[in-house]
């Protein structure tokens, strides 16, 4: 079905919003954050009712769960977050009313947004490498203009950005070793876990990991320096090699691609030694560190672990958490789990894989890449608090907008 040219500005303009308030710093922080989403889940329920489209029972049934869950939270503590209901719920509305509104385009527009900004992000990136200069002059004269404010509850300062893209490169930190790029999300790891959804997407689309897209997208992960980044590639290159190559090379370049990887970890110094002091420092008390993100995150949920201990800082975190400041969780898995609770938390991830199976099959990619998927995106969410943003939870509605195509063809799953 052809759409106008004003349709296609609009969709573009919609993928645009929800990924910028899972992302960027300069719509997803405060004193933005409030209108800037309801401004836009306004304007997404104005589109959706024009273009008559109607609410499903899938969606019925999410809210349904998602009121469960806030229902009993009110009971066990007694407390009703108003602000962290009504903001989850503007993000459900949201993101099921834009993947309504683009249908099974939402994944050519997301790959295309985020291949834009790949681009972009290297018309600031490379001078920033070459003369540090470059980015003193943004932050210095441009970047006051674009900051705003920050949320004064945040424990940390907001970087220096023009929407566009973040200046968060390192040159301000005195332990950073090496310039890298954020793009135009919070830090560059965020950066390179939005590009490797828009990867596996083009990747399940073209049925090929090596063209000019995946291969800008795999250059920009590179120039992220982060170490998810680089352990969620090897995964997907490793994962589309087994399950997508049938001829006798694969046996061939698989080896080569686990040599390159184990050298780069022993001879990248910042590969090596920040997996190693993840791991060293486990028994400190700071949770900025993800693995013990997780496992505070773990003894939070042991009480919580039906229904979670909500969004809200009220009954999320301990008052012991609140005074030592470490409310800050960084491993988006069992973030969730401590927030939404053990059940809830699993069926989100099943919604996501159920997506990627179903797009998987409407492309006639091989369905066992779901599996490797879903593996993909737990590795990313291990390090960053995905989760709760626009973008993955739109992740959980996808499905539905492959199911006739699926079961005309193959059948149910």
């Amino acid at each position: 079905m052809r759409i106008s040219l004003v349709q296609k500005i609009t969709n573009y303009i919609l993928i645009f919003i929800i990924i910028a308030l899972s992302g960027f710093p300069f719509f997803y922080t405060y004193p933005l954050f409030k209108p800037v989403l309801m401004i836009s889940c306004s304007m997404a329920l104005f589109v959706f009712f024009k273009r008559g489209k109607r609410l499903n029972k899938f969606f019925r049934n999410y809210l349904l769960v998602f009121f469960l869950l806030i229902v009993g939270q009110l009971i066990i503590f007694s407390f009703f977050p108003t602000f962290a209901f009504f903001g989850y719920l503007l993000r459900i509305i949201l993101a099921f009313c834009v993947i309504k509104i683009t249908g099974k385009a939402f994944v050519d527009y997301y790959i295309k947004i985020l291949y834009f900004f790949s681009l972009v992000s290297f018309f600031f990136f490379i001078p920033t490498v070459i003369s540090h200069d470059f980015e003193y002059f943004f932050t210095s004269h441009i970047t006051p203009f674009f900051n705003l404010s920050s949320d004064p509850l945040n424990m940390y300062i907001s970087t220096p950005n023009i929407i566009i893209f973040n200046f968060n490169s390192g040159l301000h930190d005195p332990g950073g070793q090496y310039i890298r790029n954020s793009g135009p999300f919070w830090e560059p790891g965020a950066f390179a876990g939005f590009i490797i959804i828009a990867l596996i997407f083009n990747i399940i689309k073209t049925r090929k990991l090596l063209n000019i897209i995946n291969f800008v997208f795999i250059i920009t992960i590179i120039t992220t320096f982060s170490t998810t980044g680089y352990i969620a590639l090897f995964l997907v290159t490793i994962f589309y090699y087994l399950q997508q190559v049938k001829s006798v090379i694969k046996y061939y370049i698989l080896p080569l691609i686990v040599y390159v990887s184990f050298y780069a970890f022993y001879n990248l110094e910042f590969l090596n030694s920040k997996i190693e002091d993840s791991i060293q420092t486990i028994s400190t008390s700071s949770t900025s560190n993800r693995f013990v993100s997780a496992l505070t995150d773990i003894k939070d949920l042991k009480k919580y672990w039906l229904l979670g201990r909500g969004f809200n800082v009220e009954t999320r975190y301990d008052k012991l958490a609140l005074l030592m400041r470490e409310t800050h969780r960084n491993n988006g898995i069992t973030a969730l789990m401590a927030q939404i609770g053990l059940i809830a938390a699993i069926l989100y991830f099943y919604l996501i894989f159920k997506f990627f199976k179903r797009f998987c099959m409407a492309n006639g990619f091989t369905p066992f890449f779901a599996y490797s998927s879903i593996i993909v995106v737990l590795t990313i969410g291990f390090s960053e608090g995905y989760f709760t943003r626009v973008v993955f939870i739109a992740l959980t509605m996808l499905f539905i907008l492959f199911d006739e195509h699926v079961l005309k063809t193959k059948g149910p799953i």
